[in-house]
């Protein structure tokens, strides 16, 4: 992911301690792009000598699972997962003046006004894609997905 993202501030977080408890650098190295695939193919190339390891969020399986074809690992066989790190809840956030006070109301004004609403996500086959998917496949409203390469930050 791209730096400044939360998958990356968690990382480096965990990388801090890693350099505590190993008594070496654990250097992040952000490859943002693709869904995280860029990232996850990056590591599953990577020489198999223990010293490359992946913190990612489960975009490198929806990728995967959108368009096998597309992504040029496969992270059931190419990826070994040790743990599950850091669980973040998902949000749809949206401006303070906005008339929607609910997902409810958000979802009528969808039906009622088609194509209207934009979402921001890291791309295609991102978490943030999949989940605007699921919302079209459970209520029928799509979300104009506004896909971002990463926070910039000053």
């Amino acid at each position: 992911m791209a730096p400044g993202d939360t998958v990356d501030l968690s990382g480096r977080a965990i990388a801090a301690e890693m350099t505590k408890i190993l008594k070496v650098p654990v250097v992040t190295i952000n490859k943002p792009g693709g869904g995280s695939t860029i990232g996850a193919n990056f590591v599953a190339r990577a020489k198999k000598d223990g010293y490359t390891i992946l913190f990612a969020n489960s975009n490198i399986y929806y990728a995967h699972a959108m368009d096998p074809e597309a992504v040029p690992y496969d992270p059931l066989t190419d990826l070994e997962p040790l743990c599950l790190a850091v669980s973040v809840p998902l949000t749809i956030p949206v401006q303070t003046e906005s008339p929607w006070k609910t997902f409810q109301e958000l979802m009528t004004y969808m039906k009622q006004n088609p194509g209207k609403v934009r979402g921001s996500s890291s791309g295609v086959g991102s978490v943030g894609h999949f989940n605007f998917e699921v919302i079209r496949a459970e209520t029928g409203n799509a979300i104009t997905m506004i896909p971002y390469k990463g926070l910039h930050l000053p």
